[in-house]
């Protein structure tokens, strides 16, 4: 009876480790054809981001050269990396070659904003692209004045920020954007709307003379979360004659409270568009430093043009019309060290020469080219 017993017990040992066994074996199958399953998809996420940014390579040559454009692309849900050199995805990189971006850091989004725009000085130094996910949010944070537009139209608020056509802010930024205009006693009573990335304008109007940063809601902390405060002169001559100072944060990733601002000088309304646009000081001054050194490669070539054309005119009227001396103020402007930090006595300085290109050198250019068109000359640029 015993011995039946016994037998009886190890039988029911031996069924309990045989399906142990089984569990365990099952779940080896399982998690080995999870991992190739995973595999699998990682390979084919990597594949179909080098298809995309090889796709986007040829989208940014194209977009480069089409001033004014405005496109939403939809994406497969992979991030997008984006630095002062290159763009990625998947880790996978690809060189930005002479393409000037202005974006977030990182964009998740299912549509994908592109933007161009020319940056002149006044003569043309290269196309101003801007990218930003379609998920994205942007508040403009200034007085009520300026967040009030006018009846019937959603677009009109904000400052002036191009002289030429009379277009505020909100009528110049794409549509396809999600800005919103907050006055600035509201700014507490914002709600999170779950977006990826957030990024808050402040408007000088918002910051008064020796006035601290504003504190944003505590719910935003689960974004990652940049601010521009834009101190200084932001009527019609301060944004394009260099009459303000940009101070852009880092990127504070979602959870943290610590911003890093530092200070840019505004180089015109396409530089400042691009602030709006960059996530972090670091990108954005390196992209400034790649567009100057641009610029002072465009002056040196259009000096050296017009050197040649007093040459071959001689004692000709047209001369007259070529006074290649005022390209020395772009070809003295200093060099900037790519992708160093610019601090804050040397932003002071770095204004006090765009303010000088902008006002002394801009106008008599444009002054000087209608007027040797009107005589039918040969211009500088």
């Amino acid at each position: 009876m015993n011995m039946k017993r016994w037998q009886s017990r190890t039988g029911a040992i031996e069924i309990q480790f045989n399906w142990i066994f089984v569990l365990i074996i099952g779940a080896l199958i399982i998690t080995f054809f999870v991992m190739i399953a995973q595999k699998q998809k990682q390979a084919s996420d990597r594949s179909l981001a080098a298809d995309i940014l090889s796709d986007m390579g040829l989208l940014f040559t194209g977009q480069g050269v089409s001033v004014g454009r405005e496109d939403v692309l939809e994406m497969p849900d992979i991030p997008i990396d984006v630095s002062c050199t290159d763009f990625s995805m998947m880790g996978i990189p690809k060189e930005l070659g002479q393409t000037i971006l202005f974006a977030p850091s990182r964009i998740e989004a299912e549509e994908l904003i592109m933007w161009t725009l020319s940056w002149d000085v006044p003569f043309k130094v290269a196309n101003f692209m801007y990218m930003t996910g379609k998920d994205d949010k942007y508040y403009v944070v200034g007085k009520d004045a300026d967040c009030n537009p006018e009846p019937g139209d959603n677009s009109k608020w904000g400052p002036i920020i191009d002289s030429e056509r009379n277009l505020q802010l909100g009528e110049i930024l794409p549509k396809s954007m999600d800005v919103e205009c907050v006055p600035v006693g509201n700014l507490d009573a914002l709600e999170y709307e779950k977006n990826p990335y957030v990024k808050f304008v402040f408007l000088p109007s918002a910051l008064p003379p020796g006035a601290s940063l504003p504190r944003i809601p505590d719910e935003f902390r689960a974004a990652r979360v940049s601010i521009l405060a834009i101190d200084g002169d932001i009527s019609v001559a301060g944004w394009e004659n260099g009459g303000a100072m940009l101070h852009l944060s880092t990127v504070r990733e979602a959870g943290s409270t610590a911003y890093e601002m530092k200070p840019f000088p505004a180089f015109g309304t396409e530089a400042v568009l691009g602030a709006i646009f960059a996530s972090d000081h670091e990108t954005y001054t390196c992209m400034m430093e790649r567009a100057i050194s641009r610029m002072r490669n465009v002056a040196k070539v259009y000096k050296e043009r017009t050197q040649r054309l007093i040459t071959y005119f001689d004692e000709a009227e047209c001369t007259r019309y070529l006074p290649y001396t005022l390209l020395d103020r772009y070809l003295d402007f200093p060099e900037p060290g790519r992708g160093g930090s610019i601090g804050t006595g040397e932003a002071a300085s770095i204004a006090r020469n765009i303010i000088d290109i902008l006002r002394l050198g801009d106008a008599p250019l444009r002054q000087v080219v209608r007027q040797a068109q009107r005589a039918s000359c040969p211009t500088m640029y």
